[in-house]
């Protein structure tokens, strides 16, 4: 489904409490598919494709601002009320502009291995370095990482991947760099899961200024597990998710 140029994958009961699955960067709605079916049992879901990603690459390139004003529609046009966000990665740092814009419409935040001020430096080499890499290595790249455990999903993530394509993942890394979310963290009063796998070692000091910056928000680091947890521990990540949500 399209709103407003953004593809969406949407399941569940409508009529339920809506949780938002934001994806992380160079991904798309597709590494949700380990979680639809349980989440979906409980909970309108939407894993929507941010401006400028895999189905949405049309509405890009993708910002900080067009990604929460893209998403503040999609809420307003298909919530069932204030929505629970979990963003991973890429999609916890939108979700802090989006709370910014509306906080009406949320109803508490999961942010799992997201930066709030990222190493300028580090983030130029990350552009520079991509900028060497032919555009099918980035695909296989990503198929590569979902081909042992879920062959299913390795034409999803080479679809998405090429769709995207590396001027708009070049755009959204150039985004994330320049971004500086800290002023936001003070604003948020709703319930928040701050979370960072044990191995996911660039973000672990940004989740601790992010738990200690907003008030009343929980603190997990994951044990042995990386980045993208969600795709290593599966039913850790929707348990998780659940138990906080509920």
């Amino acid at each position: 489904m399209a709103t407003e140029a953004l593809y969406v994958l949407d399941v569940g009961d409508s009529e339920r409490p809506t949780l938002v699955l934001l994806h992380g960067l160079g991904m798309g709605g597709w590494m949700w598919h380990p979680h639809l079916t349980v989440l979906a049992a409980h909970y309108h879901v939407l894993a929507p494709d941010l401006p400028g990603c895999a189905g949405s690459a049309a509405a890009g390139p993708f910002t900080m601002e067009k990604a929460a004003t893209a998403l503040v529609h999609l809420l307003r046009t298909r919530s069932h009320g204030p929505a629970h966000i979990c963003g991973l990665s890429l999609g916890a740092m939108v979700a802090l502009p989006l709370y910014q814009q509306a906080p009406e419409l949320v109803a508490g935040l999961v942010l799992s291995g997201g930066q709030v001020h990222p190493n300028r430096f580090i983030m130029t080499l990350q552009v520079a370095l991509m900028r060497c890499i032919p555009e099918r290595q980035f695909a296989e790249g990503v198929a590569s990482f979902v081909r042992r455990q879920y062959p299913e999903l390795v034409e999803p993530a080479l679809k998405a991947t090429r769709q995207t394509g590396k001027r708009n993942l070049l755009a959204t890394t150039h985004a994330v760099s320049q971004s500086d979310l800290r002023p936001i963290l003070p604003t948020i009063t709703v319930p928040t899961l701050v979370l960072c796998g044990s191995k996911d070692r660039f973000n672990l000091r940004a989740a601790r200024h992010m738990s200690r910056a907003i008030a009343g928000a929980e603190l997990r680091i994951v044990p042995k597990v990386g980045h993208i947890w969600n795709l290593e521990q599966p039913q850790l990540f929707t348990n998780t998710i659940l138990e906080f949500v509920q």
